[in-house]
């Protein structure tokens, strides 16, 4: 979240995260310097609505200051709403359907997993945002985001994740078209002393149906922060030679 949330948001608007956040959420620099923050309370369904829907209300007739230029690839939300739809803490309620309503915000929910419920799952926000009118389409960038990590699945000490929303939010995680991520690659060792590998690595061999020309894969691993900034720096400098 501290790197999704930064771009998507115009900094002087209200984002709002319903009652009892995850702790370790609030201390993160990056979404501290990314938003102002708002709490929402819990209602019977998970979410108080109207108390959600005066804030928001209040907030739309204020004019909006957008401190940052939108670029052609990406989108400014106004607003971004945190939230755990299903058995969230400390109450253990499930988001009804009708909470699950997607105003023109950003949400983004993550949601536990449970190999034992008692009733159906019922569908994630990022599903809703699929399913109901007007349904993203490639050219949509969506309203929902949703993550999940195997320490929720398989046990506490798989700390693999993943993040999951429309394709346009992911289109700048790509490097431009014009740009051959081989040719990156071997500046970055050649001429920074920096290892990154190219995308064509991560190609099924004899299958050319996906392939990823334009793309790197990083590592940052247990590395100090300043060698962190310093990468990519590096990185930078690879690309732009």
């Amino acid at each position: 979240m501290g790197d999704a949330i930064p771009p998507l948001t115009p900094k002087k608007e209200i984002n709002l995260l319903r009652g009892w956040p995850h702790f370790s959420l609030l201390p993160v620099e990056k979404i501290k310097k990314a938003m102002v923050i708002g709490a929402v309370p819990e209602g019977d369904e998970g979410v108080d609505l109207e108390y959600l829907r005066k804030k928001l209300e209040t907030e739309d007739a204020k004019p909006a200051t957008r401190l940052k230029s939108q670029k052609p690839w990406s989108k400014i939300y106004r607003h971004i709403i945190y939230c755990v739809p299903t058995f969230s803490n400390p109450s253990g309620k499930t988001m009804s359907l009708t909470c699950h309503d997607v105003y023109d915000s950003l949400l983004w929910s993550t949601t536990p997993s449970t190999s034992n419920p008692t009733k159906a799952v019922l569908p994630r926000l990022i599903d809703v945002d699929r399913t109901l009118e007007p349904t993203p389409g490639k050219d949509s960038f969506g309203n929902a985001m949703s993550n999940g990590s195997f320490s929720k699945i398989a046990g506490p000490g798989v700390r693999t994740g993943w993040a999951e929303a429309s394709p346009k939010f992911i289109y700048g995680l790509n490097l431009p078209s014009d740009i051959n991520a081989e040719v990156v690659s071997l500046k970055a060792r050649q001429q920074e002393n920096l290892i990154v590998a190219p995308g064509k690595l991560f190609e099924v061999y004899g299958d050319e149906s996906v392939t990823f020309p334009n793309s790197i894969r990083l590592c940052f691993s247990f590395e100090e922060e300043k060698d962190l900034a310093e990468g990519v720096e590096r990185l930078g400098n690879a690309i732009k030679a």
